[in-house]
């Protein structure tokens, strides 16, 4: 999964950032899924805060695999 922020009035579709991103990347390494969001919440120390990353996901509706269960799917993050 892939967070996407847009700069101020730009205007890009999912299957754009995908083209752009299978130019630089493996195929296996390209997201299944691409969000646009507003912002992606950092803490204090300038990190990615990955427990509020998360509860944005699962309050717009994300079901988000727990991968600490190897029976989990790594490749998808079902909705």
């Amino acid at each position: 999964m892939a967070l996407v922020v847009l700069k101020p009035g730009a205007k890009v579709s999912a299957e754009q950032v995908r083209r752009h991103l299978a130019e630089h990347f493996a195929k296996w390494r390209l997201p299944d899924d691409i969000l646009f969001v507003d912002a992606i919440p950092h803490g204090g120390t300038g990190k990615l805060d990955k427990k509020a990353v998360k509860a944005n996901l699962k309050a717009e509706g994300y079901v988000l695999p727990d991968l600490r269960d190897a029976s989990a799917d790594p490749g998808g993050a079902g909705r």
